[in-house]
């Protein structure tokens, strides 16, 4: 069985003008248990990756715009992983590798 670790991230890169009030769609993901607006339809794929030694499962919603993207994902965790590592540790790992790619301002 596999826990569900739902990591939303929201990343808005870019400006928002342009995005006309009115146009935002709601996007359900009945896997992740999340719902969402986007400023239209975003498109979903799923990755792999080997975090000690197990598979977790990257469920990715982007939508790229002219001048912005649109991103939401969570991961899927076999439940062997909390047994290796605790959940604010994994967390923490995320977002310090997404920090290495950039600058946390908050």
């Amino acid at each position: 069985m596999r826990t569900r670790l739902l990591i939303l991230a929201l990343l808005v890169i870019g400006v928002l003008i342009g995005c006309q009030q009115g146009s935002w769609k709601e996007v359900n993901s009945r896997e992740g248990a999340f719902s969402i607006l986007f400023p239209g339809t975003p498109t979903e794929k799923t990755q792999q990756a080997d975090i000690a030694n197990e598979t977790i499962y990257m469920h990715i919603f982007l939508l790229q715009q002219k001048d912005s993207a649109y991103s939401v994902r969570y991961n899927d965790y076999p439940e062997s992983i909390f047994q290796k590592k605790d959940a604010n540790k994994i967390l923490d790992d995320m977002r310090s590798a997404f920090v290495s790619k950039g600058t946390l301002l908050n």
